[in-house]
């Protein structure tokens, strides 16, 4: 095949389509990117949350007396200490009975409140009593 069957114009048209594609190929890859970032920033929070969330409950039925002053502290200080971009959650703490339940509700990612849920998690922890289990266990001779 020789040079001379190509026109200029074939060329000119050649170029052209690349740019044409490239509009939407590029301003597309962008989104999906930004989407993944912005879901991974979400996985790692909720992730975040439920350990803190967890760790507040676990503190919370440790101590005598002011367990809950003591569970809302360190969930407070959980919420001060996160790293990732999103507005702070609102935390709630509740005893009953034998159990601590910690909830963290309300954070958001200001610029893509449609597309991802309101993070809420809820933990609850039940009093653990080693004396009441072992005095189970020897009771029952094991």
């Amino acid at each position: 095949m020789k040079m001379d069957s190509f026109k200029k114009s074939d060329l000119e048209w050649n170029r052209g389509s690349l740019t044409v594609e490239a509009s939407f190929i590029v301003p597309m890859a962008f989104m999906v990117i930004a989407l993944m970032l912005v879901t991974c920033f979400y996985i790692h929070n909720r992730v975040y949350y439920s350990c803190a969330a967890y760790e507040a409950a676990i503190g919370g039925n440790e101590t005598r007396g002011q367990q809950e002053g003591k569970a809302g502290k360190v969930a407070d200080m959980r919420v001060g200490g996160q790293p990732m971009p999103g507005s702070s959650p609102s935390v709630s703490v509740s005893q009953n009975g034998g159990s601590t339940t910690v909830e963290f509700a309300g954070q958001t990612f200001p610029a893509f409140r449609s597309l991802i849920p309101v993070l809420s998690v809820s933990k609850t922890v039940r009093k653990v009593r080693p004396e009441r289990t072992l005095r189970l266990l020897w009771a029952a001779g094991v």
